[in-house]
């Protein structure tokens, strides 16, 4: 039964269809139909390890009529890096290649999983492009640190308390459950909060330390602040855990953050050129949030002329505007506008667009007006969608795209509509379920009204299994993306022990499903997977799998090609050294002509970091040159790179790259070999102010191909826009100067805290916190770092109160210091020398500051460091000789600026009453001993 047969039925298809999807969505992520198609050819998720080395395959086909040149790009994850540099390529008509994309996971990255997509596009038209995406998994590594945000006090008084702001950063990238506990052992003790968190990946949670010291304490003792972080894990028998000894020294932190609000904008100029000539472009563009709360965010750029003809290099004129806040997005200019995967994923052109809402917060919707810049024949797109969330975990999309083609030499204007019904679920079993039905109608002569379907189920990602299949299929005149196409998938893996995984794959893949001669080739695609991969000690890992290949071409009977192969491959993720090594060993056949083909490929990658500033990447591909060029485990020829990454110091970095492919074609006799070479070179130097320059040069070559040089150099100047005064921060300014001195100078280089921080004073006494959280603080000056001849004035720290966006001032008066010696000593008789009282308990206070010692052997005392005026001098009694006094317990004492004063605290006999016997008898008392009688 042929596919128009069933056209009758396809409303009633698909309001069954659309009955169940009131469960699923599917989100956005396709490209438009077009003339050049990009597929992944490896299997559907990739398993890997931070820091290792992934080689990604993806196959580009040119089904336009005429010669196109292409370049690449890939979008890869934050701390992705490729290892083998990107090239420029030329596709003549239907002609197929496999691009290989080789990358290198981050160190750090979460454990999750991943998209590395890949993107083809044409050199002049831009809106000629297509993408495809690859995912990989990686795997969970554990690396728990913890670090000090503040510096502690560098000595601590008996009973003297400090709080301490410490670090929490999981740089593994599996989450983690973490305990935490602080101590000091005998010298003090210690509190830390939060004392249990939930940490995931990559992020860092700030902890409070509270410590103080032993009141009881006799001695001088150097002691270290303890914090350990426990999860409870292990790993090769030891313990996941994080431990930290902090010294009880202070390092002071200047407070000196901005008080205002600013956007930041970028100026730049760039001068770019070829073989032909060079030519200016300018730009601004900016990307910042317009309030505190980071809700309202704006980002535009405006680049002009026109530059793409200059080289690879050069750049196109656009003007673009995004805004965004929790209920309104605004988008227009020169961007992808997108809807969804069946309707419209990446639609590059001119347009404007509005949201409503917040997708995944009960309804939000959006419209946009798109049309091409440089197609021939021009297309004006207006799509719109309405999402909805009926349930936690649920949403519903429903999606309309308008299609309007202007006529054009022989092909006559066109319009055509889409309308889908998608929907996103995590309800089932806690698997995630996508799909997408959708309709089209079009008034093209040719063509009817068509239907396409898709359907994606995925495990979650914190099952041992996991598991993943997918279905899409759309009719012969669908008018979305992938028309007259169908695709299967499905993967599995699961654990076969702790550090062995086994996977499987299918991929199929139809296109001119009903094998019409007018619409071209009718290829059908099947690949069958399986593998066996291993983490092997020292981080390597180790890897084996079967694949199996087979085309066919429903319009070309005698066409059938089949094929199969192991690739066996050996890698290691280190921190400064990685690499891959992978052998095949393909058996293909063409079943029409009998013809045979067997062959070894091998690929090499390599990554050194012998310093932290230098990056070095290999990579090599080489082997049996009599692969057919419908192979799919085989290629051609050779291919070599190799790039330098330099980062000596934060101003500045440098680059260099080089690729060279080699590529034969026994079976096509107009190209019997193609030889590219490619040099790639660039620095980045920027200034202290933030000003900087970019240099990027490319130099292509070699056998059949164009030599051309192409270079650019930007210059980049940024500012930030004041926007208005932060609200919640306030600042406290302040001066600390010599009362005591003709015209009150001020100190310089004294250190001031408030709020946890610390400022230091210029050369005028001025100090400066410009970012103090409102409320109470309290201010004092560190003695220590005003010298030993000054001393403060007021007593105790000065409270100051901050509101926010407003200053606060205060003064902090210093005074010439003051020293008071004294004794405690006998009152001696008369023509003999004083004796001191050693061991005695001296005490001096004024009003919000107290001062203790206890007398020398010699009975000598002494106060050092006194501020300037009266003071309450008082002796403790305890530890007097017996039978005496002090003559005086306390008294006052006038300390001069500057000024030694002496004191003597004198020790009296206590007076004591005497009796005298006058008269009495002594007579033997009774038991023989005698006995005196008084008389009174």
């Amino acid at each position: 039964m042929s596919w128009k047969s069933h056209r009758v039925s396809l409303r009633r298809t698909f309001l069954r269809g659309a009955g169940l999807l009131l469960l699923l969505w599917a989100p956005p992520l396709s490209a438009q139909p077009g003339e050049l198609e990009v597929r992944p050819v490896a299997g559907e998720t990739v398993e890997a390890e931070p820091g290792r080395i992934l080689t990604l395959p993806f196959r580009v086909t040119n089904r336009s009529r005429g010669r196109v040149p292409l370049r690449e790009a890939v979008t890869l994850p934050e701390n992705w890096r490729l290892v083998m540099p990107l090239v420029d390529f030329e596709l003549e008509p239907a002609e197929s290649v496999v691009r290989m994309i080789v990358v290198r996971a981050g160190g750090a990255v979460p454990a999750a999983e991943y998209e590395i997509i890949y993107a083809a596009s044409g050199r002049a038209d831009y809106a000629l492009a297509d993408r495809a995406a690859a995912r990989v998994r990686i795997a969970p590594v554990y690396n728990l640190i913890l670090q000090p945000e503040d510096a502690p006090p560098e000595r601590l008084a008996a009973g003297e308390g400090f709080g301490l702001r410490v670090r929490l950063l999981n740089r593994g990238n599996a989450d983690l459950a973490v305990t935490l506990e602080a101590g000091m052992g005998t010298a003090g003790h210690a509190t830390v909060a939060p004392q249990a968190l939930d940490l995931p990946a990559g992020e860092s949670r700030l902890l409070e330390v509270t410590a103080a010291a032993d009141a009881r304490a006799d001695r001088l003792t150097r002691s270290h602040l303890r914090l350990v972080a426990r999860t409870g894990r292990t790993v090769s028998g030891r313990p996941v855990e994080a431990t930290l000894g902090i010294p009880l020294e202070v390092v002071p932190r200047v407070a000196g953050q901005d008080t205002r609000l600013r956007y930041p904008v970028t100026f730049f100029t760039r001068l770019g050129g070829d073989n032909s000539g060079s030519a200016f472009q300018f730009g601004l563009e900016g990307d910042g949030y317009l309030d505190e709360a980071r809700r309202r965010r704006l980002d535009f750029s405006i680049q002009a002329p026109d530059r793409h003809d200059r080289g690879t290099l050069g750049r196109r004129d656009e003007y673009r505007l995004r805004y965004e806040d929790p209920l309104l997005r605004l988008k227009g200019g020169d961007q992808s506008y997108a809807l969804s995967e069946l309707t419209s994923w990446h639609r590059y052109g001119r347009g404007a667009g509005i949201e409503l809402g917040r997708e995944g917060r009960s309804l939000a919707g959006g419209v946009y007006y798109v049309e091409d810049r440089w197609t021939l024949q021009k297309r004006r797109d207006v799509g719109a969608f309405l999402s909805a969330d009926p349930a936690p975990g649920t949403t519903l999309r429903a999606h309309f795209l308008a299609l309007a083609y202007d006529e054009w030499r022989d092909t006559p204007a066109a319009r055509e509509e889409i309308w889908s019904l998608g929907a996103d679920t995590r309800r089932l079993f806690s698997h995630r379920l996508d799909a997408e039905i959708g309709l089209s109608r079009t008034d093209r002569a040719d063509a009817a009204s068509d239907a396409a379907w898709r359907l994606a189920l995925r495990s979650p990602s914190r099952w041992g299994t996991r598991y993943h299949l997918s279905v899409r299929q759309s009719g012969r005149d669908w008018a979305g993306r992938y028309p007259d196409s169908a695709s299967y998938s499905g993967s599995f893996s699961l654990p076969l022990g702790d550090r062995l995984r086994g996977s499987a794959a299918y991929d199929r893949y139809e296109r001119n499903r009903e094998s019409d001669p007018a619409r071209g080739s009718a290829p059908r695609e099947s690949r069958y997977q399986a593998g066996l991969e291993a983490r092997l000690p020292g981080r390597h890992q180790a890897s084996v799998a079967y694949d199996r290949y087979e085309r066919t071409d429903d319009t070309a009977a005698a066409f059938r090609f089949r094929e199969h192969g192991v690739t066996l491959a050996l890698g290691q993720s280190g921190s400064r050294f990685g690499y891959r090594a992978e052998a095949r060993r393909g058996r293909s056949r063409d079943l029409a002509s009998g013809r045979r083909y067997g062959g070894w490929n091998y690929d090499l990658q390599g990554t050194f970091s012998p310093h932290k500033d230098l990056f070095l990447a290999l990579s090599s591909s080489f082997g049996d040159d009599g692969s057919p060029g419908e192979s799919r485990l085989l290629r051609r020829g050779r291919s070599h790179g190799a790039s330098l990454r330099w980062t000596p110091a934060g101003a500045f970095s440098a680059y260099l790259n080089y690729s060279r492919n080699d590529e034969t074609f026994p079976d096509e006799p107009l190209r019997e070999r193609v030889e590219g070479d490619q040099w790639g070179a660039g620095f980045t130097w920027k200034t202290r102010r933030g000003a900087s320059v970019e240099f990027a040069a490319r130099r292509s070559g070699g056998l059949r191909r164009e030599e051309y040089t192409s270079y650019f150099v930007t210059c980049n100047l940024p500012f930030k826009v004041p926007l208005r005064r932060r609200k919640s921060v306030g600042s406290l300014t302040g001066r600390v100067f010599r009362s005591d001195l003709p015209g009150a100078p001020g100190v310089a280089g004294a250190v001031v805290y408030a709020g946890g921080t610390a400022a230091v004073t210029d050369r005028a006494g001025r100090f400066a916190f410009r970012t103090l959280a409102p409320g109470a603080h309290e201010v004092r000056v560190d003695e220590r770092s005003v010298g030993i001849d000054n001393v403060p004035i007021l007593p105790g720290p000065v409270t100051a109160r901050v509101e926010g966006g407003r200053s606060a001032a205060i003064e902090l008066p210093l005074g010439a210091s003051g020293v008071l010696e004294g004794r405690v000593a006998l009152e001696p008789a008369p023509g003999n020398t004083p004796t001191g009282i050693g061991n005695m308990l001296v005490e001096l206070a004024r009003p919000g500051e107290t001062r203790r010692t206890v007398t020398d052997p010699h009975g000598g005392f002494l106060f050092e460091k006194l501020a300037p005026g009266t003071w309450t001098l008082k002796v403790y009694e305890r530890n007097l000789p017996e039978n005496h006094r002090l003559e005086k317990a306390e008294r006052p004492v006038t300390i001069a600026p500057g000024a030694r004063a002496g004191v003597t605290v004198r020790v009296l006999p206590r007076p004591r009453e005497i009796r005298f016997i006058d008269k009495g008898r002594v007579a033997p008392a009774s038991g023989g001993e005698e006995r005196v009688t008084h008389a009174r």
